[in-house]
């Protein structure tokens, strides 16, 4: 992709332009993991220090088919 434009209507334009392309294998080193990293379920993502209990059900219904899609998608370990 060479340009992206979206235009945001009343709101603005957001713009983005390649500025240099460098043709070869990427670094590995960018695709290191840091040792600290874990994977986890969508919901412990957005919910991060706040409790299931305190969401409404509707929230919590949302987190669960969230978390069940993930699992059912995730390849196999």
């Amino acid at each position: 992709m060479v340009k992206l434009r979206m235009d945001w209507g009343s709101q603005g334009v957001t713009e983005q332009n390649l500025v240099s392309l460098v043709l070869g294998e990427p670094d590995a080193a960018l695709f290191n993991v840091p040792a600290d990293f874990r994977e986890v379920p969508p919901s412990e993502l957005l919910l991060g220090d706040k409790k299931l209990e305190t969401l409404p059900p509707g929230d919590v219904e949302n987190l669960r088919k969230g978390d069940q899609n993930y699992y059912e998608h995730r390849p196999n370990q």
